[in-house]
């Protein structure tokens, strides 16, 4: 196989398993929503989350190893990257549509909610402390801070994930 197929091969499964990522993902952010804990940030949802992209990833990469016959090393830094960029291209325009869209209050609920959490463990925090959460968490919800944040956290959960799991997929050309 040439290493231009080699290339398309890893393209498509990039984009395949990252649109499945990308997709269960706003799957899970839509029924944390109806659930309306979707700006709560729990531990919970963000585990479901993670074990829903490593799952994607894991599949993607064995899958790409049963029909070539190997996985290098290379070749998988390659495909989590794509796996990451798609799903967080997709997960970027879900989160935009959520906030403008679906649920409008989300940053102010989202801001509320962290606030409501700071004063909880910080009882004793003056005004000013709390003036001063407040508007570095107001910064950090602003949709295009939000949205860079999130696609690059995600291309680095996925390529760390994808590190970790090479260790373990990677196979060489017989």
């Amino acid at each position: 196989m040439t290493q231009e197929i080699k290339l398309k091969s890893i393209g498509r499964y990039s984009i395949e398993y990252g649109t499945i990522a990308g997709i269960a993902g706003i799957v899970w952010g839509l029924i944390l929503f109806y659930l309306d804990i979707h700006h709560q940030n729990s531990t919970l949802s963000t585990l479901v989350g993670s074990v829903i992209g490593i799952s994607v990833l894991t599949y993607g990469l064995l899958a790409f190893r049963k029909e070539y016959g190997f996985l290098k090393t290379g070749q998988c830094v390659k495909i989590r990257l794509g796996v990451g960029v798609v799903s967080g291209i997709l997960g970027s325009i879900y989160f935009l549509v959520l906030i403008n869209w679906i649920d409008p209050d989300f940053t102010e609920k989202t801001i509320d909610h962290a606030m409501d959490v700071y004063a909880q463990k910080n009882p004793n925090a003056s005004q000013e402390q709390l003036d001063r959460v407040r508007i570095g968490q107001e910064y950090g919800r602003k949709p295009l801070f939000a949205t860079a944040s999130f696609l690059i956290v995600t291309v680095i959960f996925y390529f760390l994930i994808g590190l970790i799991g090479s260790i373990f997929f990677k196979k060489s050309e017989s």
